[in-house]
């Protein structure tokens, strides 16, 4: 036995040292990204298990010094390693940060390297062997590869559940040891690699407690995305309370155009169908964001992400691009604009709906929709910190970011400070302060201040679900641009059955909610800079950003059970 290992090459030695590192070295990292907040998503999972796990069989077989291995080894390398590595780049969705762990991948690869010129020099140094026998062993390998992979993603969905309840209940656990609010932000800010965040808690009719971190203070201003659609929900009703508008009329009385849906052209969407998203209209399709997206986030995702959205020269008007977008034939038609539901029998959530609906708004009241907001909800509730654009306080912007985190690389990336050409889908930008005004009117029945938002009556029709989801849903209802959270108590998420809206675009995830008891209400607001539009990561969005509201909502509703009632 002694002399066997004595008859080892230098060569073989290193070939069969350098697998054995790397298998030990890809199974701590897969272990770090199984159960941390790494990012990893499961498919990045199974690529990378499977890697490590033929690692450590190729351990075994290079200690045999089977010549065959060392052809499979190079080639499980190269096309295995280095070809998951050119996918990220020709995805370009790998981007590097100096970090510990990023560093040790970069060493990773080196090692990868020395390992390939290990194993051909150990490969030239062992006799030929028969072609079958060689093509036998190596196809024999490959095959236990793919098995590997199969047996790995047909399990995909227990490797996310067990990623998952993972990092919820290391977070939990660490929460729990916690004593303060700020504490447990820092906390998760620091476990999600979070730029920046504020947020506020309102308690009846009182911002109480708002606070700015990583750098932010409560006036910073971020794009609060889809929480612009109960703005323009608002906006409608208040046309509705004026009796210049009726929820259930055809959209087609106030658009320059005819508007239906292509598979049921003799039924009519409404006004009530928009706002409930119930009208037919799909979400976001590339020619959509093409028109509704300034150059600047298109040119950084064209840049960065490969996406090609096409531009419009000349630019059209929002009616002619609507008319050329929705109409079979136009020049700008997709039917993926379409769901194929009948307009007023589904729910599917559309933003260029309520791009729509603001531009129902310009063509009732004969002025640009930004003019009527600022006019009839912006300052009446003071919210003087609130626009529509970066150039409205350009010195006070947080900067958007992405969240690129995965096996091979770890960071964040910064995008540019970036508008909306039509804002009702999810255009406003605005602070905690101001947005807690507009909180605090819809939680006092439309009522701060001494001036009435809406109606009480309305905004009762406002809020209440106009369409319901499963009660293990997270999302059970929604309202006219109002969103009804779940009150089950998940094992790790509770949401005391919150109402309002979130929102999340490149680069922002925000969230404004209230619940309403008997003797009052309670409510939070949460701005942060970092989103994973660019790089889809369910598990942090539930580890993270619904982690901090729900922390959000428990102090709010402790703040509220310690507050006086009348």
């Amino acid at each position: 036995m002694k002399k066997w290992v004595i008859d080892f090459t230098f060569s073989q030695i290193g070939a069969f040292a350098s697998i054995l590192v790397l298998a030990i070295w890809g199974v701590i990292i897969l272990g770090v990204n199984l159960v941390t907040l790494s990012g990893a998503i499961d498919i990045e999972i199974v690529y990378f298990g499977t890697v490590v796990i033929m690692f450590c069989v190729l351990g075994l077989l290079y200690w045999k010094r089977f010549r065959w291995s060392y052809v499979y080894g190079i080639g499980l390398l190269i096309f295995g390693f280095f070809g998951g590595l050119l996918l990220s780049a020709w995805n370009h969705i790998l981007y590097f940060s100096v970090s510990v762990y990023n560093l040790s991948i970069i060493l990773f690869y080196i090692l990868a390297v020395v390992c390939i010129y290990f194993s051909y020099r150990s490969y030239q140094e062992l006799p030929h062997l028969p072609t079958k026998k060689m093509l036998g062993g190596i196809s024999g390998t490959v095959l236990l590869t793919v098995v590997v992979g199969v047996v790995l993603w047909s399990n995909v969905s227990l490797i996310y559940g067990y990623m998952l309840e993972t990092n919820l209940q290391t977070i939990d656990d660490q929460l729990q040891n916690l004593p303060t609010l700020d504490e447990r932000i820092q906390y998760l800010m620091t476990e999600g690699n979070v730029p920046s965040l504020v947020a506020g808690i309102v308690v009846n009719d009182s911002l109480v407690w708002s606070r700015g971190y990583g750098g932010a203070s409560q006036d910073t201003v971020y794009l609060i995305a889809s929480i612009t659609k109960p703005f323009v929900a608002t906006a409608v009703l208040q046309l509705y309370e004026r009796n210049l508008i009726d929820l259930d009329d055809d959209v087609n009385q106030y658009l320059p155009f005819p508007m239906r849906h292509p598979q049921y052209p003799n039924t009519a969407i409404t006004i009530r169908m928009l706002l409930s998203h119930q009208s037919g209209l799909a979400h976001y399709t590339n020619q959509y964001r093409g028109y509704v997206e300034a150059d600047e986030i298109l040119d950084w995702l064209s840049a960065n992400r490969g996406l090609s959205i096409a531009r419009y020269d000349p630019y059209p008007s929002f009616a002619e691009f609507l008319d050329g977008y929705l109409t079979p034939n136009g020049p700008y038609y997709s039917p993926s604009a379409w769901t194929v539901s009948e307009p007023g029998t589904a729910y599917f959530y559309s933003s260029p709906g309520y791009d729509i609906l603001g531009y129902i708004v310009e063509s009732v009241t004969n002025r640009p929709f930004v003019d009527y907001l600022q006019e009839n909800i912006l300052n009446p509730l003071n919210m003087t910190s609130t626009g529509f654009s970066v150039s409205d306080s350009p010195n006070n912007q947080a900067a958007p970011s992405e969240r690129v985190f995965g096996v091979l690389s770890k960071t964040n990336v910064e995008l540019p400070l970036y508008d909306r050409n039509r804002i009702g889908g999810g255009g406003v930008r605005s602070t905690v302060p101001d947005l807690a005004q507009f909180l605090i009117a819809h939680m006092n029945h439309g009522q701060i201040n001494g001036f009435q938002l809406l109606k009480p009556e309305t905004v009762e029709r406002m809020h209440e679900p106009a369409v319901s989801f499963p009660p293990q849903s997270l999302t059970v209802g929604y309202g006219l641009g109002w969103m009804h959270l779940s009150n089950v108590t998940y094992e790790h998420h509770y949401f005391h059955g919150a109402q309002g809206h979130g929102g999340d675009t490149w680069g922002f995830r925000c969230h404004m909610w209230f619940v309403e008891k008997e003797e009052g209400a309670y409510g939070v607001i949460l701005m942060t800079n970092i989103n994973t539009n660019f790089k889809p990561d369910s598990i942090y969005i539930h580890a993270m950003s619904l982690k901090l509201q729900d922390v959000l909502l428990h102090e709010a509703s402790v703040m509220f059970s310690q507050t006086p009632q009348d």
